[in-house]
């Protein structure tokens, strides 16, 4: 797509050169830009006198230590973390964890598979990962696995849960202004080696991008972004056509329309719409403050996302033939191995049987497709992700 170069540069630089091009060629406008963070309780919080967690280990203590208490300036029943799980929105918390112990050296490296030859990251990290996940459960909220990403919002704004992950569209739809804390998703302090397929703790040269802690070390921070709405033009329609779709892709991607949907007034019907910040306009803290925001929570969420989006870390969301299917592998991989170890003490033989068979399944998934790409004569996954990650021409230009 060919617009404006004032627009270019208004579109942050995270959706503009990522989930917008392929190849290196710009594809669609971004409307709307979603980043997972960290939601917490300030005022629980606060009143135990906790930090928000730095690393999953955190996020589980954290969770662990205020789960079923009575909070006593609500007299309320606390849930440690809250986190809807049902089949078909389980996948992006665990690809959240997953990918902080896999991806180290940003998305040209990929989070779920080797951007070099499309090997699954699994092994030792998957694991791991089933491992915190049944913590979470443990100290989550008692209907976590039958309800959907509903459950993560209801239970924030109720102020019976202290932790919780969702999308930007939560603080801009939020009536619990002042008391809804805003951060980083947790990281990790270990990290997958990919040629042994074990967990190696951080340091400098494993984890270039971490950030380093006196107390704890290095934690590996994966900031997890998906394509949000956007709009594309087909090629296949007329030159006139074309111009009057761009012209209004633009139109609705502009500071004073994409205003009214990104920084609405609180409790309003446009709030309810769900866009996230995608613009530079969109990072003016004075703007949501006009239209009812409090101060110190809009500040938090917009460093969360210029924080995010800066991080040389980021992980993109995949994007590529097949992706539904490996999605649900996974997300029914992780439900189920829940299901059936809650409310027991499970082995690490019960999780690595787990990690073997979403490591078979995408194998054949992707396996499947080549077998088909091959006949039919068109392009396999592999090359459709090298150039979803900008890695096409370096990787291949020996070859």
């Amino acid at each position: 797509l060919t617009f404006s170069p004032h627009l270019q540069i208004q579109i942050t630089a995270g959706f503009r050169e990522s989930f917008s091009s392929y190849n290196g060629k710009i594809l669609m406008i971004p409307f709307d830009g979603d980043l997972i963070h960290l939601f917490y309780n300030k005022d629980i919080l606060e009143y135990y006198n906790f930090q928000p967690p730095r690393t999953w280990q955190e996020y589980n203590d954290v969770a662990e230590q205020v789960h079923n208490k009575v909070f006593p300036p609500t007299n309320k029943t606390l849930v440690g973390s809250c986190l809807g799980r049902a089949y078909g929105v389980g996948n992006a918390w665990t690809a959240q964890v997953l990918s902080s112990m896999t991806q180290t050296h940003g998305a040209s490296q990929g989070s779920l598979f080797d951007t070099k030859d499309m090997t699954p990251l699994t092994s030792a990290a998957l694991v791991e990962t089933l491992k915190i996940l049944e913590r979470q459960l443990k100290y989550g909220h008692p209907d976590e696995l039958n309800r959907y990403i509903d459950l993560n919002q209801i239970s924030m704004e109720n102020e019976e849960c202290m932790l919780s992950l969702n999308w930007g569209h939560v603080f801009v739809q939020s009536s619990n202004q002042g008391r809804l804390g805003v951060g980083r998703v947790p990281g990790s302090q270990k990290v997958l080696d990919r040629e042994t397929g074990k967990l190696v703790t951080c340091n400098k040269d494993i984890c270039p991008n971490a950030v380093y802690y006196d107390d704890i070390g290095f934690v590996n921070y994966a900031p997890y972004a998906t394509p949000g709405w956007g709009g594309a033009v087909n090629g296949n329609i007329s030159d006139e056509k074309k111009k009057l779709a761009i012209e209004f892709l633009t139109f609705f991607a502009s500071k004073e329309e994409s205003r009214k949907w990104v920084i609405p007034k609180v409790g309003s019907r446009e709030a309810d719409a769900g866009y996230d910040a995608y613009r530079l306009s969109h990072m003016n803290v004075e703007d949501y403050v006009e239209q009812g925001f409090d101060r110190e929570q809009t500040d938090a969420y917009l460093n969360s996302i210029k924080e995010g989006l800066a991080s040389p870390n980021l992980v993109l969301e995949i994007r590529f033939p097949e992706v539904a299917k490996i999605g649900s592998i996974l997300d029914i991989a992780a439900i189920n191995h829940l299901n059936t170890t809650k409310g027991i003490t499970a082995t690490d033989q019960m999780r690595r049987d787990v990690m073997t068979d979403v490591t078979a399944n995408w194998t054949k998934i992707i396996s499947d497709y080549d077998a088909r790409a091959t006949i039919e004569k068109v392009e396999k996954i592999l090359p459709q992700y090298q150039k979803l990650r900008g890695v096409y021409g370096e990787l291949n230009e020996n070859k």
